[in-house]
């Protein structure tokens, strides 16, 4: 098959004003469901930070309409199979650390209803950490680098795992609660 541009989509980004389109996601349930999901972020001059969308298609990508602003641009976007809710779970991360800077209030996003509607359960606290996030600490282009994924029994266990620069959190009640995990043995930190 051949690529194409998506007509809703026409403009190739050529800054970082531009809204550029970093993840899309299918339904877990995409043979039934055609639901699509994708992130966009850009930067935002007034602001200056990023800002970011989310669009949803229910036609297999023929067309998408935006259902939600986010304060930060989309970095990571999944949809879990059926957890121990017996429901499926959207959930997206952003570049900005949860409820730091501008993007105060906001943790991990979750949506139960395929994507249509947005809420964090007020998870934006469980990422408060002793040492400062954001604080660069590693190869300077890799900072905002994450990914989200289930964990391999999650029909029974509904346990997700995000991982980026400020370390491994883990939920394991199918995304609205989160704690970090420890990575390395205390003997081994240094300041």
């Amino acid at each position: 098959q051949n690529w194409f541009q998506h007509p809703q989509f026409p403009t190739t980004a050529t800054a970082i004003t531009d809204w550029n389109i970093p993840v899309v996601a299918f339904s877990e349930d995409y043979t039934n469901d055609a639901v699509v999901l994708l992130g966009r972020v850009r930067q935002d001059t007034i602001q200056g930070t990023d800002r970011g969308e989310i669009w949803r298609s229910s036609n297999g990508g023929n067309s998408f309409n935006k259902v939600k602003n986010l304060l930060s641009g989309a970095q990571s976007l999944l949809c879990t199979p059926p957890g121990p809710s017996g429901q499926r779970t959207w959930l997206v991360t952003t570049r900005s650390y949860p409820n730091l800077g501008t993007f105060l209030g906001t943790g991990v996003l979750s949506s139960t209803d395929n994507g249509l509607t947005w809420n964090d359960f007020g998870n934006e606290q469980d990422f408060l950490m002793e040492d400062s996030p954001g604080k660069v600490s590693g190869y300077a282009p890799l900072n905002f680098e994450q990914q989200i994924a289930v964990y391999p029994d999650y029909a029974t266990r509904g346990e997700v795992w995000y991982g980026r620069q400020e370390g491994l959190f883990v939920s394991s009640n199918e995304g609205i609660n989160w704690e970090q995990r420890q990575m390395r043995m205390e003997r081994e930190f240094r300041d």
